[in-house]
C-alpha cells in the first residue's frame, strides 16, 4: 500500500500512474482517429438512423478499462480499509488510556481525601522554626564558650573550633531530652530524664566555667564558675523547653512522614496522567491525519475519474470532428447529436471514522 500512501500524501503525485494515464488517453485518442477515417469515406455513421453509440463504444470501454486499472493500482477501498483498521486500534489504545486516566484521578481524589491538607507543612515548619531559635541561642554560645578554651594556650580559632563541637553537642541534646522525654511512659522515667540531663550538663558547663574563669583570672578578672555555669544552664533549659513545646512528636513525626509520602505519590499520579493526556493528544492527532488521508484519497481518486469521463467525451468530439472531415458526403450525422451514456466510470465514497 506504499503507492497509496503517496498519493494519500498532501503534496505527492504518484507519477507512474499519472504516465499511465497520459499513455492510454492517447491511445484511445489515436483509436478514435483512426476510426473516425476509417468511416469517414464510407460515409458511416449513416445520416440517419443509426446510433453514434455503435461506432464509438470501443472507445468508451477503453476509458472504462483504464478506470478499472487505476483502480486495481490504487486500491483505494483497501486503503480505507486498512486506515478503518488502524483508526479502530488508536481508539481502542485511547478508551483504555481514558479508562486508565480516570483510574489515576480517583486514585488521586482518594488520596487528597485521605491526607489532611489543614496540617499540610506545619510539622516541617515547626521543626525549622524550632532549629533556627536553637541554633541561633547555639551561635551565641558558641561565641560565649569559645573564650573557656584559650586558657589551654591555644590559638582562638582552635578554641573556637572546640566551642563548636562541645556546644554542637549541647544542641543536639537539648533537642534529645525533650523528645526523650515525650516517648517516656512513667513520671519516674521522665523525672529520672530530666534530673540526669540537668546534672550532666551542669557538669559541662561547670568545666566550661572552670576554664573561662582561669582565663579570666589570667587577665585580673576574677569571676565564680558557679556565674558562668547558670548563664550556660539558662541557655540550655530555654533551647530544651522551645523544643518541647515546638517539635513535633514521634506520632506526628511519622504522620508527617506518611503524609509526606502521599503528597509525593500524588505528585507521581498527576505526573502520569499529564503524560497520558500527552499520548492521548499524539493518539487523536494521529487518527485525525489518518482520516485526513483517507479524504485525500478520495478526492485524488474521484479527480482522476473526473478526467477520464471528461478525455472520453473529449475523444468523442475528436472523433466527431475528424469523421466529418474525412465524408464524402459532407453530412453531419442526426447521430451526432446523441446524447451519450456515462461511462462507468464511479467515483468512490468514503464514510468518517465514527469519533
Amino acid at each position: 500500500m506504499k503507492k497509496a500512501k503517496i498519493i494519500a500524501s498532501r503534496n505527492s503525485v504518484d507519477q507512474t500512474l499519472e504516465n499511465q494515464i497520459q499513455k492510454k488517453d492517447k491511445q484511445i485518442k489515436e483509436l478514435a482517429v483512426k476510426n473516425a477515417m476509417h468511416h469517414g469515406p464510407e460515409n458511416r455513421p449513416l445520416p440517419t438512423k443509426d446510433m453514434l453509440e455503435h461506432f464509438t463504444g470501443e472507445l468508451r470501454t477503453g476509458y472504462e478499462m483504464e478506470a478499472s486499472e487505476i483502480y486495481h493500482y490504487v486500491q483505494p477501498h483497501s486503503y480505507f480499509e486498512e486506515a478503518q483498521i488502524e483508526d479502530i486500534s488508536l481508539k481502542e489504545k485511547d478508551n483504555n488510556l481514558a479508562i486508565l486516566t480516570q483510574e489515576k484521578l480517583g486514585q488521586i481524589k482518594n488520596l487528597k481525601y485521605a491526607n489532611d491538607k489543614k496540617e499540610e507543612g506545619s510539622v516541617k515548619k515547626r521543626i525549622w522554626f524550632t532549629f533556627l531559635i536553637t541554633f541561633i541561642i547555639n551561635l551565641g554560645e558558641i561565641i560565649y564558650n569559645s573564650k573557656s578554651f584559650q586558657v589551654t594556650g591555644e590559638s582562638f580559632l582552635f578554641s573556637l573550633f572546640l566551642s563548636v563541637i562541645v556546644s554542637f553537642s549541647v544542641f543536639i541534646f537539648s533537642h534529645l531530652v525533650p523528645f526523650l522525654y515525650k516517648i517516656a511512659k512513667t513520671t519516674l522515667q521522665r523525672r529520672l530524664l530530666i534530673l540526669g540531663s540537668l546534672a550532666l550538663a551542669s557538669l559541662v558547663f561547670w568545666v566550661m566555667a572552670i576554664l573561662r574563669t582561669d582565663y579570666l583570672a589570667n587577665h585580673d578578672v576574677h569571676l565564680s564558675p558557679l556565674i558562668f555555669t547558670l548563664f550556660n544552664l539558662f541557655f540550655f533549659v530555654v533551647s530544651s523547653l522551645v523544643s518541647f513545646f515546638m517539635l513535633p512528636t514521634w506520632a506526628e513525626l511519622k504522620e508527617q512522614t506518611s503524609r509526606s509520602k502521599i503528597l509525593k505519590e500524588i505528585e507521581n499520579l498527576e505526573k502520569e496522567v499529564k503524560q497520558i493526556q500527552i499520548e492521548r493528544q499524539k493518539i487523536d492527532e494521529e487518527r485525525q491525519e489518518n482520516q485526513k488521508d483517507c479524504y485525500r484519497m478520495k478526492s485524488y481518486y474521484n479527480s482522476l475519474m473526473d478526467r477520464l469521463r471528461k478525455m472520453y467525451f473529449e475523444t468523442i468530439e475528436l472523433y466527431k470532428a475528424t469523421n466529418r472531415t474525412y465524408r464524402k458526403d459532407g453530412i453531419i450525422p442526426d447521430c451526432f447529436s446523441d446524447v451519450l451514456p456515462q461511462p462507468d466510470i464511479k467515483d468512490i465514497s468514503f464514510t468518517n471514522f465514527n469519533y
